[in-house]
Order: structure tokens, then sequence, then C-alpha cells
């Protein structure tokens, strides 16, 4: 490049390199005395009860070696641990592991038992109009369901609650961040060639989000220039949720609820270069290292030494020292009153009147941006147990003392067993002592022995004593190790699926069940924040989409189809709730044997097969086999049937095409019958009646989705879809607020069921039943024989009849007359 050239200033937009969590609200600008004013207030909230803080960190930090198996802890000056062994001078790892000390980690498998017993399932909330006589506040309300599918496909919800899991098990309290993220790396950019245009400068007088030039307009510290970038790549954005644990986030640990909280802080540790690709209009000002906001030293030092898995001693060059912290500060507005000046109190009123967010970066504090932000629309802290403060006992901290007796108890057995090998004395005149120690000892082997005499060769070699153990120490480790850890963390063996006391199923279920109910509390608490997190989700959406240029969201969701949302139906104001049941969801293994049970009283109960041959519960045939590869037509049936929703609920009705074809084929035949002559037409005259009898009677409306008029589709599997669709939540509202809608999905659902039925095998003629009840004995000697061979296979002849009226006759006779003379002598 030629000197008298200056070299191309690198510009780049917020997304565009790195993650940014981008906001509806642009950045603000303040004056130098504001900065500084805001650079002290954030300084002076954190830096309140650093003891207290201390303590949270060491706790949280021992918790979290403690599951990756660093137990053998020693208290280091100055703060943080150490192992035993490093206090000893045994500094690197073969000889810590050479001193004798090895873990016996039950604390992690307890640890996975309880986070997974609590990330069974993924809790799904209820929205409700914040206002319900609001019409945006109602249709915010409905169209949210529709965007959690969105919303849990793109942040893969389970993992997330497995988060929750594992910090309420190891830290007691987690922090949830959810907003919109722009990130061209991980989302792609726009194109110019899109579907989704871009949203014209009028709309909300927002620019295009390639000129995002007002989000850090105002000349930022230490002469930073406004990120005003000239690339034309215009990264794409999506709504993220992030769990953060007690070691990344501060906040007032004598509050109980964040809406207690006048500050909270949320400290990101990243490579340097990732700090600057993230806050590129900074990018000269980034230095390595934390900044002065909140750190008390062994924070930053605890996160590294986790996330590297290294002892808790040691600092790496590399990463403590050349990576960069981010703090992000929320401060909500009374904090504005601990301002010393008056002008800047007004300033930030005016400014941020609803809280502000600041992002200080490396060791020298760079101030990347200050703007306008509630944490309630961003902020959510849940705890795992009930009491007072923010820093709460873990769901594993009462297994603390129970590993670390199990882990001395254990050295001492493996002492026992290795080193309690007896020592034997030997007579040195009858010995050679030195030439023993160089042989070898093979069972068997042979050698000759010089008897010393007036000794008794017992006495020539001494045996010391073996030491013996506890006799109860193996039964205090089998009990440490089994029922107290179980007992005292909750982690029953029925949350894992072993085996229990108890051999029914019932028994085994109760069991199960009281284990589960230990977890509500926690359960509860998931549940919540993730009904919190959603609302925020879906604000944020409606708040940054149409700012980053999207009008419509659209997306295919595996096992929904394409999902299609409009921005706008969810500005409104809505509120979400978790259901009241506390009840931890069954899992896989639970849900697939109730299912076989069910298949197995099927035969004997005909509702209970009714109910498995829904094309909807033929689904769940697969899953609960666990068989990907098994085939079941009805549900291929169904998943072709949703597929067709995606043009019947966004469609009308449409005329019938057969009849303007069978019109028009008439019209032809009028034709060529008047070209043919007379007779001919005379012929066509007659049979025209018939033809306009037929096309009247074809249906003058079809769906906007052709039935194949033959077998080539599951039309009865297919219609039941249809059914339960138009019956659904969904599908009554439909019926109210969009008739014409509704009634092409009714349309449809006719002509499968139509089709279905004009293909079913028609009934078998059922013959006459051959049975019948009368009173043969009633009828004529004639019809009696004839009916007694027909209808019983009697060889009967009237004769036989005749006999038996004359028996019966005179049997009645002789009855009649001895009632007379019954009578008779009663009377004398």
């Amino acid at each position: 490049m030629p000197e008298s050239e200056e070299p191309q200033k690198l510009d780049f937009a917020p997304g565009e390199l790195g993650p940014f969590d981008y906001s509806e609200h642009d950045f603000v600008e303040l004056s130098e005395d504001a900065k500084k004013e805001v650079l002290e207030l954030c300084r002076k909230k954190a830096n309140t009860d650093l003891l207290a803080r201390r303590i949270e960190v060491e706790q949280a930090w021992e918790e979290e070696l403690f599951y990756r198996g660093y137990h053998f802890l020693f208290p280091r000056r100055g703060g943080g641990w150490q192992f035993t062994s490093q206090a000893a001078g045994n500094r690197n790892w073969s000889q810590r592991q050479s001193s004798g000390n090895y873990e016996t980690n039950i604390f992690a498998p307890t640890t996975d038992i309880l986070s997974n017993a609590l990330s069974r399932d993924i809790p799904k909330p209820n929205f409700g109009p914040a206002n319900p006589n609001e019409g945006p506040d109602i249709t915010a309300a409905d169209k949210a369901e529709d965007y959690v599918e969105i919303f849990e496909h793109n942040n893969d919800l389970s993992q997330k609650i497995a988060e929750m899991a594992y910090w309420f098990c190891v830290n007691g309290r987690f922090l949830t961040y959810t907003r919109t993220v722009v990130d061209g790396q991980q989302f792609g950019f726009y194109d110019e060639a899109d579907d989704n245009p871009e949203v014209p400068e009028t709309t909300g007088g927002q620019e295009p989000p390639a000129e995002i030039k007002t989000e850090g307009e105002q000349e930022i510290e230490y002469e930073n220039e406004s990120p005003e970038p000239e690339s034309k790549r215009k990264p794409r954005g999506r709504e993220v949720t992030t769990i953060i644990g007690k070691l990344a986030h501060k906040l007032p640990l004598n509050a109980n609820t964040i809406h207690e909280c006048d500050y909270v802080q949320y400290y990101l540790d990243s490579s340097t270069s990732q700090a600057k690709g993230m806050f590129p209009w900074i990018a000269q000002n980034i230095v390595p290292g934390a900044g002065s906001i909140g750190q008390i030293g062994i924070d930053r030092l605890a996160r590294i030494n986790v996330a590297l898995a290294i002892e808790g001693g040691y600092q790496t060059g590399d990463t403590y020292n050349t990576d960069c912290t981010s703090t992000f500060t929320w401060l909500r507005p009374q904090a504005y009153f601990d301002c010393a000046k008056p002008e800047v109190k007004a300033e930030l009123f005016e400014q941020c009147p609803d809280g502000l967010l600041c992002v200080y970066v490396g060791a020298n504090d760079a101030l990347a941006f200050v703007r306008n932000e509630c944490m309630d629309d961003k902020l959510n802290v849940e705890q795992a147990r009930r009491g007072t403060g923010m820093n709460r006992a873990s769901l594993m901290r009462p297994g603390l003392s129970v590993q670390r007796r199990l882990n001395n108890w254990v050295d001492l057995l493996n002492d026992f067993f290795i080193k309690t090998v007896p020592r034997v004395w030997m007579d040195s005149r009858a010995f050679n002592v030195e030439a023993l120690a160089n042989q070898t000892n093979i069972p068997g082997q042979r050698g000759p022995f010089q008897a010393q005499p007036g000794i008794d060769s017992q006495n020539l070699m001494l045996e010391e004593p073996m030491p013996t153990n506890q006799p109860s120490l193996p039964e205090f480790v089998k009990y440490f190790a089994g029922e107290m850890m179980e007992q005292i963390t909750g982690a029953l063996p029925s949350l894992a699926g072993a085996e229990t006391d108890t051999d029914t199923y019932r028994g085994q279920a109760l069991q199960r069940d009281s284990s589960l109910q230990r977890l509500s509390g926690p359960w509860k608490a998931i549940k919540r924040a993730c009904s919190i997190i959603y609302r925020q989700a879906v604000m944020a959406t409606a708040q940054c989409r149409e700012k980053l240029g999207e009008q419509t969201i659209s997306q295919y969701i595996p096992g929904k189809g394409k999902v299609n949302l409009e921005v706008a139906d969810l500005k409104g104001n809505i509120l979400s709730y978790d259901d009241t049941d506390s009840t931890i969801p069954e899992t896989w293994t639970e849900k697939s044997s109730k299912y076989q049970q069910l298949v197995s009283e099927a035969p004997e109960n005909p509702y209970i097969a009714k109910l498995l041959s829904l094309p909807k519960n033929m689904k769940m045939a697969k899953d609960a086999s666990g068989l990907q590869e098994l085939d079941i037509p009805e549900a291929d049936a169904e998943d072709k049937q949703i597929g067709e929703f995606e043009i019947l609920l966004t469609t009308e009705s449409q005329p019938n095409p057969d009849i303007a074809k069978a019109q028009e084929q008439l019209q032809k035949a009028e034709i060529q019958a008047q070209a043919e002559g007379p007779e001919a037409y005379v012929q066509f005259q007659q049979m025209k009646d018939q033809a306009l009898q037929a096309i009247q009677a074809l249906p003058p409306l079809v769906s906007s989705v052709a039935v194949m008029q033959d077998a080539s589709e599951d039309h009865a599997t297919e219609a039941q879809v249809c059914f339960e669709k138009m019956n659904s939540r969904a599908g009554r509202k439909l019926k109210r607020t969009n008739r014409p809608i509704w009634d092409n999905l009714h349309l449809h659902w006719q002509e499968h069921s139509q089709m279905a039925a004009k293909l079913s095998p028609p009934a078998p003629n059922k013959p006459p039943s051959p049975s019948m009840s009368m009173a043969v004995d009633k009828l004529p000697t004639e019809l009696a024989a004839q009916a007694a061979a027909k209808f019983y296979g009697l060889d009967a002849k009237p004769q036989d009849f005749q006999v038996q009226d004359a028996t019966e006759t005179e049997q009645n006779i002789v009855e009649k007359s001895a009632d007379f003379g019954h009578a008779a002598s009663g009377a004398q």
C-alpha cells in the first residue's frame, strides 16, 4: 500500500462478527459527568457485602469442584481452595496421586440423579391477556402459544432445563437472561433476494438493520467513534435465553426476589478477540483481564478453574491473563438516587426511565454502551430452597459432609488392605536376610534349612501382629455411600429406576412418588422460570423483530410442520403462568410401561381399544416401543394431513371444478346433437334433464386441498385427524372468528368421510336367526310337530303330540277330582 494512502478502516455492524444483545432501545448519549457517575454507581453497588459474596463464591466453587471429583480441598490463604497435598508441598498431579488421596465420588452420580429427575419434561406455559377487554392483548396471548414451538426449537429447552436442574443441585440458585441476539456467524445474514423484505424507513421510523447508526452514535469513553458500519451484511436475530450460575452473577444478597434487587451484574468471560467481535466499535480500547466492577479476585479465578477442570489453586497464564471479562450491570431507576450530582439524577431519569443496562469490557472498564432497559423484561432469579436472602443452600449441600467422611473412611480401609501386610523378623545367624531379599518366592519351591542347636525353629522367625480395622467401619462406609446419602439429599434409588424394597408395582410407584414429592419445590421453581422465560421471549420478539426488518416469522418445526407468525400479532401485553400441579412428569420408561399395560387390556376393554385406534394415539405406539424403524401407516397419514393444514387453514373453499367441466361437456354434446340432425337432438333433449339433475346434485364447493377419489389415501384416518382439529381449542376458536376457513376444513373432513364410506366394503347380509321363542304345546299337533323338527331337530309326529295331549288331559281330570274330594270332606 502506498504510504500516501491511509489504511482502510475496519468497521462492522453489531452482530456481524460476534453475538450482540439487541434491543428495541437505542444507545443513549450521556454526558461525561453522567458516564463517571454511572461507573462509580456500578462499583458502589457491586462492592457491597464483600464478605458475604466471598462466602457465596467459595461455597459454590467448592460444590462445583466436588462434582468434578476434586474432593481433598484445603482453604487457601487469601481465599479459594488448594489440595491438601499441595499444602504439604506436593505440587503436581502425580505427587498428589502418590500421596494416597483417592476420591470415591458419590457426589456426582447423586447430583445426576436429582438433576435428571428435575429435567424429565419441558413445562408448557399458559398465556393470558393482561387486559381481557383489549383486542391486542387477546391476540398476543393467543399467538404466543404458536410462538412457543419456535422458541423451544431454537433454544433446545430440554438442555436449558437440565442446566437449571444442575445449578439447583450445586449452587441452589440460577439467573435467566432472555433477549434477542443478532449473530451473523450463528444465525446467518439477511439476503437482498429474500422473500422477506427489509422494513422501509417509514416503518416505525427505524432504519434498516444494516444502518444501525442510532445504537452507539454517542461518543463513547476513550474518544471512541460511533459505530457506523460500512458493511452491508445484515446479521439475523433470534430470541435466546442463558442460564447463569452463582459464580457468574451477583446481586444484593439480602434480597429475596429479583423485584427487591436494585442492581444485577452478569460476568461474561471470553477471549479478547471474542470480546472485540461483540463490541467492534471499542475494539481498540479492550484490554485483557477483568475490570474493577464487582470483582473480588477469586470469583473470576473460580469460574476459570471450573471451566478448565483444573485444580483449585492453579492459574493458567493463557486464560487468566489473556482472556477478557465483560460486565453487564442492570440498575433500577431507584438506584439513581445514589448519584451525588442532582443534574446527573435528572439526566438518568430522563434518558433511562425504565432503568439502565451498561456494559464495561476488559481490565480498563471500557464502556461499550448504555441504554434504557428494565431488568424485569430480561432477567429472573429462582431458588431451589425456601428461606431468606439470596445465598441459600443448594440441593447437594447436605451431601458434602457425607462425601468428605466417605473419602476418609474408604482411604482408611484401603490402607488396611494394602499397607497392613505383617512384617517378618528373622534370626540373622540362621538366615542370610540379604540373600533372601534377592531370591524369588515361588509357591511350592523347596530349599535347605540349617537347624540351630538348642533353638526351636518356631523361634527363629517373628511375625508382627496384623492390625485390624474397626469392625463397624465397612458397615458405616456402606451406609454412608448408600442410605445416608440418599436420605440426606432425597436422591432415592427409585428416582433412578433401581430396585426397591418392595416387589409390587404399586409399592414401587409409591416409593417413586414419595421421592419425587421432595423435589416438588424445585420443580415448581423451574416451571415458574420457564413461564417467565416464555413471556420475556414473546416480548423481545414483538419489540425487536420488526426493527430488524422482519414482519413475519416462518420456520419449520419437526413434527409440527411450517409455522407462520405475524410479528404484529405479538404486540400486546400478556401474562404467563404455570399450572398449579407440582407433580414431576413421568419418564419415557414409565409412560411406555403404562402404554404397554393399556395394550394388554385392550382385547377385554372395547373402550381402550377404541382409544388406541385413534391416529393421534397410534403415534404413541412408535414412541412407546422405542423402535424408530416401526412403520405405522396411520401415523404417516396423520403427518400427511397435518401438512395439508398449512393450506386448509390459510385458504377458503373453492367452486367445484367438476360442475364447470360437466356444463362444458353438456354444451358440446348439445352442439354435436344439433349438427347430427333432428333425431339426435330429440334424443339429447330426453337425456338433458337427467344430466342437469346430476350436475345439480354435485356439491357447489370443494375444499382447497383435493381429496383423491380412490384408495390411494387413508381417508378414514385423515377424516379423524380433521375431526380432532375441528373440535380442538384452536378449531373452536377458528369457527367463531374465521368461519370461511373453518368451513374449508369442515368440507375437507366431509370429503374424506364420504370417500371412506364409499370405499368401505358393504356389510354382509345377516341371515335370519333360526332361534325363536314359542309355546309349542299350544300349537295344533301338525304345526307343533313341524316346529319341533325345524327349530329343535326333533323327529316328532302329530300322533306324539296327540298322545301327550291326552295324557295331560287325563292327569288334569285326576287332579281336579282329588281337589274336589278334599273340598267335600272339609265341608262335612
